[in-house]
């Protein structure tokens, strides 16, 4: 019987194990990683699920849809704590900085160079002030 559970295939983008959590996915045929791999639709539409480095989670997903359901044009990501949220934004700044062609916007100005220079100091100016009370209550 063990033999033969093993040689069940799981489907191309199911998880494996079969649970809701999983984050590894069946790619069972060389074809289907090579396809996973080059971007290719026949493979990566199948796809139920992956590493939350390269594939959001149905419920992140769904959160994402949810958080910018009134604004049709909008994007968002969702991200685990305020400071993660900083580091992305801080990363977006530079990036636009450096690749200036691209017209990114955002409804908090997040996006704006001139904001997220502001935004920038602001927020590493509370770090300072953070870390200051941290080193008084030694």
């Amino acid at each position: 019987e063990k033999q033969q559970q093993d040689s069940i295939e799981v489907p191309c983008g199911y998880p494996i194990p079969l649970d809701e959590h999983a984050c590894s996915v069946s790619l069972p045929k060389w074809s289907d990683v090579v396809g996973y791999e080059e971007g290719n639709v026949s493979v990566t539409s199948k796809m139920v699920c992956g590493y939350p480095r390269f594939v959001y989670h149905p419920y992140v997903v769904r959160l994402m849809e949810v958080a910018v359901s009134e604004e049709e044009d909008w994007d968002c990501i969702v991200l685990p704590s305020y400071d993660a949220a900083c580091r992305a934004h801080d990363f977006i700044c530079k990036a636009v900085a450096i690749c200036r062609q691209t017209l990114l916007t955002s409804p908090d100005n997040a996006l704006d160079a001139t904001a997220a220079t502001n935004n920038n100091k602001n927020h590493q100016h509370q770090q300072q002030q953070q870390q200051r009370q941290t080193m008084n209550k030694k």
